[in-house]
């Protein structure tokens, strides 16, 4: 497996590019599956920094920083150290960011995490927990009939922008079966922008599915993302508290709503969390998706290899 403490203790030295090949391992193990959905983003410390860091191309959160800060003139010194070999070790010391997926023949699947193996700081906790944050009150979000991407991509930046702080790409993709991984047009972001075939402006209807993925990145230290996909539903009156579907003149109004369905059930560190910037809906939601995921494989034999 990829947790460093339980590596540390056997002598194992688990790298980035070496926890891809395990988890791509164990993945082709389970049913249906063909093969990676695209190259894993595997990044510890720093390297995470960079929302698409990738350790087989050898480029360093580092040299990255230097080469997008530096002159045009020392711009061509500092491109060859970006070319510097650079597979971390994942250590007790910092976070690590995955994010990775698969083609299976029923369905292609896009999930990240962010775990730390050892104690986190102050920063990081509640860092991540503003992002969380955001990630919750997207997959909670009910909204009108031809919503676009654009009207929803606020709803995961709120939290961060309580603290002063942001991230610098759009906030979902369109994910498609089997074909390109960010499938168009949706685009889940907050400008009224179109990207090839992208379109932040495209109404969301039932059936189409997308990522949550908020995120933050302190240049030259870490970087957090938090990522599901999700599928866009006409709720029912199950999904609103009692007191709202128990009123006769609210129960056929559901019917111009929309509503978003998680479809990826992958735990959440946390050791990350700061529970006391959650609010009882966020809390909820949270132990909610915890307690599915137990349902989901208590019946599962887990084995770390």
């Amino acid at each position: 497996g990829i947790n460093a403490e339980y590596g540390a203790s056997f002598g194992k030295v688990v790298t980035e590019l070496s926890a891809i090949e395990n988890l791509n391992f164990f993945r082709s193990q389970q049913k249906n599956y063909v093969c990676e959905s695209f190259e894993s983003i595997s990044a510890f410390g720093e390297h995470a920094a960079l929302p698409h860091y990738d350790p087989a191309l050898n480029l360093s959160a580092a040299a990255a920083a230097a080469g997008s800060s530096s002159s045009s003139s020392s711009s061509s010194s500092s491109s060859s150290s970006s070319n510097v070999p650079s597979n971390s070790i994942i250590t007790t010391q910092n976070l690590y960011l995955l994010d990775s997926g698969a083609h299976y023949l029923d369905g292609t699947t896009d999930v990240t995490r962010t775990v730390h193996f050892g104690s986190a700081t102050a920063e990081q906790k509640r860092t991540f927990t503003r992002v969380l944050q955001g990630h919750i009150r997207l997959a909670n979000a009910v909204f009108k009939k031809r919503t676009t991407p654009r009207d929803l991509d606020i709803l995961a930046r709120t939290a961060l922008w309580s603290d002063g702080l942001d991230y610098g790409h759009g906030t979902g993709h369109g994910l498609g079966c089997f074909s390109s991984v960010h499938e168009g047009p949706v685009l889940l972001a907050g400008s009224s922008r179109r990207s090839g075939i992208y379109i932040a402006d495209h109404p969301l209807s039932p059936g189409v599915i997308l990522t949550n993925e908020p995120g933050y990145y302190k240049a030259g230290h870490f970087g957090i993302r938090i990522e599901n996909a999700m599928l866009v539903i006409e709720p029912d009156n199950n999904r609103f508290n009692a007191s709202s579907s128990s009123i006769p003149s609210l129960s056929s109004s559901f019917s111009s709503f929309l509503a978003f369905e998680p479809l990826t059930w992958v735990p959440i560190d946390k050791k990350l969390i700061d529970k006391e910037l959650l609010n009882q809906e966020e809390l909820e939601w949270l132990n909610n998706y915890h307690q599915k995921i137990w349902l989901l494989y208590k019946d599962y034999d887990l084995v770390v290899a």
